[in-house]
């Protein structure tokens, strides 16, 4: 069911690039792009450039794995000779339940963050973005649109942009209080997540898979475990084909620190199976 939507949506696309090729550069009706630099003023090594949907009330965009149905983000890049793209870094998404099933995405607004790597010497550096994505309310419609930076080594020297120290909060990271594992028994994914610190586990914990075919996005997750260690336990959805590495993004109600605000831990370990009983 998954596949055969996201074709849809795909041919909606398409259809709707076909039909008009004229759409506004920086604005589509449900979603505004924009790029905005962290700092504005150049310099050789790496450098932080915000992508920024701000979406209409009401309406939603889709996380890179969308869930039951809907199409993540993508992005052309136009860079100068000189930049380099590294990654893009994804905020955490909330589950969003509607006629179409349980998707992952955002409402309001998503701040994603790009990071780049400048070479020595470039005294200027635009960068321009071409993006595709699905927006959904009762119904979905394809937008795109297109959004440029300038970075100069004449710019003058200042703080960075604060919209970064939100998005910030947003990124799933590596916390190294907690300790990870994963296992597959019986057709389960056993999350497991132990703090020798004896950490304090935060409440309201779910799991967001990177591999869209691995859960079913609607499925119950169980979370058992007390101070300093917890479990997540998820059924296989019927069309999972298990990967070497689970990947995505615990995300729970509340900071896992007392000391700053961050509620995504940043998933990426060797998934196991049970040797006894495999899959």
């Amino acid at each position: 069911m998954r596949n055969g939507f996201r074709i849809f949506l795909g041919s909606l696309w398409l259809g709707a690039a076909l039909v008009s090729q004229a759409a506004a550069a920086e604005t589509a009706p449900h979603a505004r792009l924009e790029l905005i630099p962290e700092r504005k003023q150049l310099a050789a090594g790496e450098f932080r450039v915000a992508v920024r949907f701000q979406i209409e009330k009401g309406w939603h965009l889709y996380w890179k794995n969308p869930g039951d149905s809907g199409l993540a983000p993508s992005f052309e890049w136009d860079l100068p000779r000189g930049v380099r793209l590294r990654e893009i870094l994804w905020p955490y998404p909330e589950k969003i339940e509607d006629a179409s099933g349980t998707t992952y995405g955002y409402r309001d607004e998503a701040v994603l963050i790009a990071l780049f790597e400048a070479a020595p010497k470039l005294s200027e550096a635009a960068i321009t973005v071409k993006a595709k994505w699905i927006a959904c309310e009762k119904t979905c419609v394809p937008e795109k649109g297109t959004a440029r930076a300038v970075l100069s080594v004449k710019a003058p020297a200042a703080p960075p942009e604060a919209l970064f120290l939100e998005a910030e909060k947003r990124i799933p990271y590596r916390n190294p209080y907690w300790l990870l594992s994963a296992l597959i028994d019986d057709r389960t994914l056993s999350l497991v997540l132990y703090s020798p610190e004896g950490a304090a586990v935060p409440p309201g914990l779910r799991f967001f898979p990177e591999d869209p075919e691995l859960l079913d996005p609607g499925a119950a997750q169980t979370v058992t475990g007390s101070k300093g260690s917890v479990e997540l336990a998820v059924p296989l959805s019927a069309a999972a084909k298990i990967p070497q590495r689970l990947k995505g993004a615990v995300v729970a109600d509340a900071a896992w620190n007392e000391w700053d605000a961050r509620r995504a831990l940043e998933i990426d370990t060797p998934l196991r199976l049970n040797p006894k009983k495999g899959t």
